[in-house]
């Protein structure tokens, strides 16, 4: 009996941790690196478009696990683009990391259970101030529903269920 007592507790605990929702499409935003600072900190990438081969820092900036909130859009090509807003230490880590990596590119990778695919890339001319990054076009209307039944829009306040 007291064996029960003491592991029913930790067991609680453990099945609560796998409860968690997991988002439905990942999500890696990555700067550029620099090539001095050696393999073990750097994955090397073709970015696109263009076909420029260079590096990317092995830690993303952010991931899925920042998003607050998001804002899909129709393009004109059939695509959707989307605006990711960023929770408060999201937007500190993307202010502080594109204050310090002007004139790098910031590219960002979307994945699900097939993989990882380049979704876009830009150069920073500027600290991002306002925790939000917009990607312009790319996402299927799958991925869509699936970012919209995750994290709620920007401009709500309720969260999906």
């Amino acid at each position: 009996m007291k064996l029960v007592r003491t592991f029913f507790p930790l067991l609680l605990c453990l099945s609560a941790l796998g409860m968690a929702r997991r988002a439905p499409v990942n999500l890696r935003f990555h700067l550029e690196g620099n090539p001095q600072d050696g393999a073990p900190f750097l994955v090397p990438v073709t970015f696109q478009p263009g076909d420029v081969r260079g590096v990317v820092e092995k830690m993303p900036i952010l991931t899925e696990r920042d998003v607050a909130a998001v804002h899909p859009v129709k393009t004109g090509d059939g695509s959707y683009g989307c605006v990711f807003q960023f929770d408060a230490m999201g937007s500190l880590r993307l202010k502080t990391a594109t204050g310090s990596h002007m004139g790098a590119r910031m590219v960002a990778f979307v994945g699900d259970k097939t993989g990882f695919r380049q979704q876009g890339q830009w150069i920073v001319d500027k600290p991002i101030q306002d925790g939000l990054i917009w990607i312009q076009k790319g996402f299927t209307e799958k991925e869509i529903e699936a970012l919209k039944k995750h994290y709620r829009l920007i401009g709500h306040t309720a969260k999906p269920r």
